[in-house]
């Protein structure tokens, strides 16, 4: 348990680190940093305890909460639904999921 913790603590820590890198990336489209800093944990917890990640009948998470989507994406990418290539170019998968 107390190893699950620690995973967490640290999964949780690089997805700040990596919001702050591409918030700095995505410039004047914005990112809302404290709507992401403010949901990094629960987003861990889920993501943690979900066991079916793909096929058509896999677990699925909505987010209401638009100003935490950087946050989202970056979970996506440490659980490797998204590539860190699209997270680079990530004014262009704005762009393709029609968010601008």
């Amino acid at each position: 348990m107390t190893q699950d913790i620690k995973k967490l603590q640290e999964q949780s820590l690089w997805m700040r680190l990596r919001i702050v890198e591409l918030a700095h990336k995505v410039g004047k489209l914005g990112a809302h940093i404290g709507g992401c800093f403010s949901i990094i944990e629960i987003f861990s917890a889920l993501y943690a305890s979900l066991t079916k990640l793909t096929g058509e009948d896999r677990d699925r998470v909505i987010l209401s909460k638009a100003h935490a989507a950087l946050a989202h994406y970056v979970l996506l990418e440490a659980i490797g639904v998204l590539t860190k290539e699209e997270l680079v170019s990530l004014k262009n998968l704005i762009a393709g999921l029609n968010l601008e």
